[in-house]
């Protein structure tokens, strides 16, 4: 099976998580919008070769276009390293756990 060939399953369970990530990315973190992205297949852009959903928050002031999910070089990652890497996971671990699941049928 191609990559990003999918079972319906599967597909509604990612559709599901991005969806409960992206609302704990707008209450957590302060995001005023969440890009989506999916590349299927090298020419997309793919270079891990199973299905993966980048779930990108976006604020007022990142330096991001609208629309654009990586930006223009020379793209600067956030700062504060591997302590404020940790924060986000715990701050989103937490709205996670506190979020009904919704059903992904």
């Amino acid at each position: 099976m191609e990559s990003g060939a999918r079972p319906f399953c599967e597909i509604g369970a990612g559709r599901t998580a991005a969806h409960r990530l992206s609302k704990a990315m707008r209450d957590e973190l302060g995001a005023v919008g969440v890009n989506l992205r999916q590349n299927s297949g090298s020419r997309a852009g793919q270079d891990v070769l199973h299905f993966h959903l980048h779930v990108v928050p976006r604020y007022v002031d990142d330096t991001v276009l609208p629309g654009c999910v990586w930006g223009e070089p020379p793209w600067e990652p956030p700062t504060g390293g591997d302590a404020e890497r940790r924060r986000v996971a715990d701050a989103l671990r937490r709205a996670l756990e506190r979020s009904p699941k919704l059903d992904s049928r």
